[in-house]
């Protein structure tokens, strides 16, 4: 590569319909990245609004809804030939398959990038598992998103730690300022003495709703001035709605759906809860935290590497309700705890998890990648 072109790289992600942890990861690393020195690319599996965002970003994208697994691979290596893209980097292991596959014999640099490990340890089959190992063997660089991650990649696959990267996500922290949150009380009919306890995250099996609406269910008995606030896409067919509306405290919980100014929101909180079964690294929480908003979280995979209980969150027993609702009345009921929690909380985020750091490694890696480009240009 010289001076007057830029290097060429190709995102491949899941979707399109939303902007879930890992997407929102994406697009600011593609809206952060240099236009000077990248030019960037996007493929998605399927179409959806979230294009739009991209294309007034001025990113080229590519959608394959509709089509075989066979398509999909042949139209993403034509792709990769006709932009002449030097690299590739899917985001997690579906995409990875069909990336590899188009990939091979051209003269494309693939990184992948990671968000999850207990998708690889639980849900892959064991066939999976080995295209996975296979596929990250012959990848230019392997990013991970968190600790665990990285140490699933060097410790049991066993991957040269040379191209592993630890990258975790970061957020960009200016933008996470606590407002008074009159606003969303109002249209609520929230009073401004009530305490509201709020979770932001899709609705899916593994966010585990269930479990918070009935921990919350108990606490309002012996706290009734308290509100649950659930914010995010509703992929539960109606079933979200029938808890609610079979909860004994339904008029204290409020589904607001997706949420367009999660800044704004998070405001509004009094405490952050997460009960998700499994995350790879939970930025709803590192949100939270920023904001400056006490945090409880289920002690699993990836929010136990965030938080650390009682110092800046609390972690309640492992999908234990009675563990969840102990937590609850504690941060409800101790305002001098609640208060260091999410100092403590704000501090960790603003020295870990600065976005333009994240970008800035990103950044690094593809810089340094830009010598074997070269080499691969010339043969």
């Amino acid at each position: 590569m010289d001076g007057n072109h830029k290097i060429k790289i190709g995102f491949v992600i899941w979707t399109l319909k939303n902007m879930g942890g890992s997407e929102k990861l994406i697009y600011d690393i593609v809206r952060k990245l240099s236009g000077q020195r990248f030019e960037k690319y996007l493929i998605s599996l399927d179409d959806g609004p979230v294009k739009d965002i991209y294309q007034n970003l001025g990113v080229h994208v590519l959608t394959l809804e509709n089509q075989t697994k066979l398509q999909k691979i042949l139209k993403i290596r034509r792709y990769l030939l006709d932009n002449q893209i030097h690299i590739v980097n899917p985001h997690h292991f579906k995409t990875l398959f069909f990336t590899f596959l188009a990939t091979l014999g051209i003269k494309v640099g693939l990184v992948h990038t990671e968000h999850s490990r207990w998708q690889m340890d639980e849900h892959f089959t064991r066939f999976e598992k080995f295209l996975n190992f296979l596929f990250l063997m012959r990848a230019w660089a392997v990013i991970a998103i968190s600790n665990q991650i990285y140490r699933y990649y060097v410790d049991i696959l066993h991957i040269n730690k040379d191209k592993v990267y630890l990258i975790k996500n970061g957020i960009e922290l200016n933008s996470f300022k606590r407002a008074d949150g009159k606003r969303v009380r109002r249209e609520l009919k929230i009073g401004a003495h009530e305490k509201i306890i709020g979770m932001i995250a899709h609705v899916r099996p593994e966010k585990n709703h269930g479990l918070l609406i009935n921990a919350f269910n108990r606490l309002v008995r012996k706290h009734n001035h308290v509100h649950l606030v659930l914010a995010g896409f509703d992929f539960s067919a109606g079933k979200l709605s029938s808890m609610i509306g079979n909860s004994a405290a339904a008029e204290k919980i409020h589904y607001i759906g997706p949420c367009n100014d999660v800044p704004g929101l998070l405001s509004t909180f009094d405490l952050f809860c997460l009960t998700s079964i499994k995350e790879g690294m939970p930025l709803s929480i590192l949100e939270a935290m920023a904001s400056g908003v006490a945090v409880i979280g289920n002690d699993t995979v990836g929010i136990n590497e965030v938080l650390e209980d009682h110092i800046n969150g609390l972690l309640f027993e492992k999908n234990n309700e009675d563990s969840l609702v102990l937590a609850l009345e504690k941060l409800i009921e101790n305002e001098p705890l609640r208060e260091s929690i999410a100092r403590a909380g704000k501090n960790y985020v603003h020295q870990n998890y600065c976005l333009d750091e994240k970008i800035s490694a990103y950044d690094d890696l593809f810089k340094k990648l830009e010598s074997r480009i070269r080499r691969k240009s010339l043969n």
